[in-house]
């Protein structure tokens, strides 16, 4: 058995006693966080606002993660066209998507959204407090979004790490291009 393998069904193995008929209702509203009209609706009110206050560079920076997460994880699905994983513990209430499986798109959007998200607009807030929520958020929706899908048997758990890390490698950009841009307005 190969480490991709045995990740993924030992994540199978820890999620499938989990099931409850409580949670699986819980993780398929949380699932939805990551859907790309959820994430890029999300980005774009972010990025509106941030246009009304004359902020086109952290806005700009923000639209580019979440479209680029969109376009790489819909080109390498196909790509790669790895198949959906097959559990019988997947609930009933919510169907194997017809897409193919990596890398999860929506720990990709979810990552690139809420991350930027919470790095680019969350060093602008002026309370402590609040810079501090808007990362834990940026990273704690990502994660959530993440489980829900291995939890729900829609991908494995590999598919979802590739996601978080497209997603992040997005969202650390983005914010590298924020904040190099704030230090040198003039470039």
């Amino acid at each position: 058995m190969n480490i991709v393998e045995w990740l993924d069904s030992g994540a199978a193995n820890a999620v499938a006693p989990l099931h409850r008929p409580w949670l699986n209702s819980v993780l398929i509203a949380a699932t939805h966080l990551g859907d790309a009209a959820v994430t890029m609706s999300v980005a774009a009110l972010v990025v509106v606002v941030l246009l009304l206050l004359r902020r086109w560079r952290p806005a700009l920076c923000i639209a580019a993660a979440v479209a680029l997460g969109f376009l790489l994880a819909e080109g390498v699905k196909d790509l790669v066209g790895r198949p959906r994983p097959n559990v019988a513990w997947r609930p009933a209430q919510y169907p194997l998507p017809k897409t193919p499986s990596f890398p999860s798109g929506h720990a990709v959007d979810s990552a690139a959204a809420y991350v930027s998200l919470g790095l680019i607009a969350g060093r602008r807030l002026r309370r402590r407090w609040l810079r501090v929520l808007a990362l834990v958020l940026g990273l704690a929706l990502p994660l959530l979004v993440g489980f829900s899908r291995v939890y729900l048997g829609v991908h494995f758990f590999t598919d979802v790490l590739a996601g978080w890390g497209i997603g992040l490698t997005l969202a650390l950009l983005a914010a590298w291009a924020d904040a190099y841009w704030e230090r040198n307005p003039n470039r």
